[in-house]
């Protein structure tokens, strides 16, 4: 069925938003002024619509609760709202002062301790979904970009993730398997995808509707970066969680091409920089493999 043709003052969006109880089924609907005010009006209220303040309409998006990719969404939606109100001043703010939050990467730190992994997984112990995604990028070492992509039918039977040819940038990965998943990670796994079918993504960030994959991106980002503040670890970023995973591997096995495979890397000069003795992982490297940190 073909799509209605959209009125005189009606636009067409997408609307993905993050509430307490997660991600929202996307919706594709037209939608006319009215329909955005009562978008905005739930997460910033119309009495500051009203206003039209544009320093005080950011102040107030930036301290919701929602995720930042869902903060993009409703500063999208506020734009369009003011254009076919016609204010164009409030536009032009918001076009000219819009700063999605970044995060800060520690250069200095290149891995976790084994006491900074188990302290991490300690504060993200309630939030199952973040847990999770945790778990995967310390256990397999997959990059962020790419567990925004991962579907149910990666899920390999033997307890792997099957990663397709992706591209990153310029570069296009190989196809490979994962390290086998621990058996508690892997159970939390099942137990989060139950219900879906193979063909969807494994976390809904609402990709298949539309949603940005760099929003979703820097969602993971950013409560990465959250939760290492809660466990002492400032500035933590994902690809963290990757050396970390790479340089455990390294210390259980002391094998520089598996450790390559593991990582889906092409050559072994890029793993060479996790081919460092650490005492600490030393010791403790095959029991977190294992999924013994994971709890």
């Amino acid at each position: 069925m073909s799509p209605a043709k959209l009125k005189k003052g009606e636009t067409e969006i997408r609307v993905v938003l993050s509430t307490k109880s997660g991600f929202e089924k996307a919706v594709n609907r037209q939608r006319t002024l009215d329909q955005y005010s009562q978008l905005l009006e739930t997460h910033i209220g119309q009495h500051m619509l009203d206003r039209a303040d544009p320093k005080e309409l950011m102040a107030h998006l930036k301290n919701t609760n929602l995720a930042v990719g869902s903060q993009n969404i409703l500063f999208y939606a506020m734009r369009k709202y003011y254009r076919l109100k016609g204010n164009t001043e409030v536009i032009k703010y918001l076009r000219d002062t819009l700063e999605r939050p970044q995060v800060e990467v520690n250069r200095n730190m290149t891995f976790l301790s084994p006491e900074q992994v188990k302290t991490l997984f300690h504060h993200v112990k309630d939030v199952s979904r973040l847990r999770l995604m945790v778990a995967l990028m310390l256990h397999t070492g997959i990059r962020v970009s790419i567990i925004t992509q991962l579907r149910v039918a990666d899920i390999d039977e033997s307890g792997r993730l099957f990663i397709r040819k992706v591209y990153i940038g310029n570069k296009a990965m190989m196809n490979f398997y994962t390290e086998y998943l621990p058996k508690n990670v892997m159970e939390s796994l099942q137990e989060h995808i139950k219900g879906k079918k193979v063909e969807d993504y494994i976390f809904d960030f609402g990709l298949a509707t539309g949603f940005k994959e760099q929003h979703a991106v820097k969602n993971i980002e950013v409560n990465v970066t959250k939760l290492g503040m809660k466990a002492g670890i400032p500035n933590l970023h994902p690809h963290i969680l990757r050396h970390t995973f790479a340089t455990a591997h390294y210390q259980a096995y002391k094998d520089l091409i598996r450790t390559r495979d593991a990582l889906g890397q092409k050559s072994t000069s890029s793993t060479e920089i996790y081919a460092r003795y650490d005492v600490k992982w030393q010791k403790q490297a095959k029991a977190f493999l294992r999924g013994d940190f994971y709890g």
